[in-house]
């Protein structure tokens, strides 16, 4: 019960600008990082809390894998 993450400082540039985190979200495959990297034994993460957690908000939406949006975005 724990996560692998990956962070940027948003305090500089080009992180302090939400459409280039947006559009890093969008450029990861997280489906395939969770085959190849961890051998399918994962589950993507939508936040900071494990999906099983009481504290988890269900509402969220994750982050689907989708290389040409992220391009746009850019």
């Amino acid at each position: 019960r724990y996560q692998y993450v990956v962070a940027f400082n948003s305090s500089h540039a080009p992180f302090n600008v939400p459409v280039v985190r947006r559009a890093l979200n969008y450029a990861v495959d997280r489906k395939e990082l969770l085959q190849d990297v961890l051998q399918g034994r994962g589950v993507a993460s939508t936040g900071p809390l494990w999906s099983k957690h009481w504290a988890y908000d269900h509402s969220l939406t994750p982050y689907s894998f989708d290389s040409a949006l992220a391009r746009s975005l850019l």
